[in-house]
């Protein structure tokens, strides 16, 4: 594995990663997605996309939750926090 892979792989796994998380009003898969962090104690910024449609056009968002790491990673849909967990060893 290149050092720049592993470095990068590293920074994925580090726990001071803070993702954003972008929702909607109204979505179950949603409030369920940010149960999911707050049960797990997990910090997160939280994006609301109904009150600001210029940012999902922007980050082409056409689904939520969709959650983003800092690098530009996408977890999207119903199974977004699941995803995100697993993949940081929560």
């Amino acid at each position: 594995m290149s050092e720049v892979r592993q470095a990068k792989d590293e920074m994925m796994l580090d726990s001071n990663i803070i993702p954003t998380m972008y929702t909607k009003d109204h979505c179950p898969k949603c409030k369920g997605a940010e149960q999911r962090f707050k049960l797990a104690g997990i910090e997160f910024k939280e994006v609301n996309c109904s009150q600001n449609m210029a940012i999902a056009e922007e980050l082409d968002i056409y689904q939520t939750p969709t959650i983003i790491d800092p690098d530009g990673t996408r977890f999207v849909g119903d199974n977004a926090a699941v995803e995100w967990m697993a993949r940081h060893g929560k």
